[in-house]
């Protein structure tokens, strides 16, 4: 190879990177690659920031999947229990306990089981600015 092909061949694979870079990086953004992978598969990760970007100190139902129905809270962990309470109150539960990353409720009256009285809200940080709630729907529905 002669000289000039190399200096041409040389900056090419100087400039290739930050080609890429510039093709990969849009992409990344728009898609929300960089958040940590969703624990729900119904909707993907930019549709949930979508849903939840607007919210505003209040509980966003995202999806519903195995039984479970997946509410989002963008803000802080301590406020979001506070939505989170106050919305089981909503349903007719009573907060009783948060032990780790579950909120217990309870419920008295008209019901015939131990599995029925009581009821298990999982939380868990989804990004410094989400707080994803798993609630199971069969102590949403009545």
């Amino acid at each position: 190879m002669n000289v000039k092909k190399r200096k041409v061949f040389t900056r090419i694979l100087l400039l290739l990177p930050f080609i890429l870079i510039l093709i990969i990086l849009p992409f990344a953004y728009s898609s929300k690659t960089y958040y940590p992978a969703a624990p729900f598969s119904a909707i993907s990760k930019k549709e949930a920031v979508q849903v939840l970007k607007p919210s505003s100190k209040e509980l966003i139902y995202l999806t519903e999947e195995d039984g479970k129905r997946w509410y989002g809270f963008k803000g802080s962990q301590g406020d979001g229990a506070e939505a989170v309470i106050s919305f089981m109150k909503s349903k007719g539960w009573t907060y009783q306990t948060q032990e780790g990353a579950g909120y217990f409720f309870g419920k008295e009256s008209g019901v015939t089981s131990e599995k029925e009285a009581s009821a298990i809200v999982h939380s868990e940080m989804w990004t410094g600015q989400y707080v994803l709630y798993r609630i199971p729907v069969r102590h949403l529905e009545e």
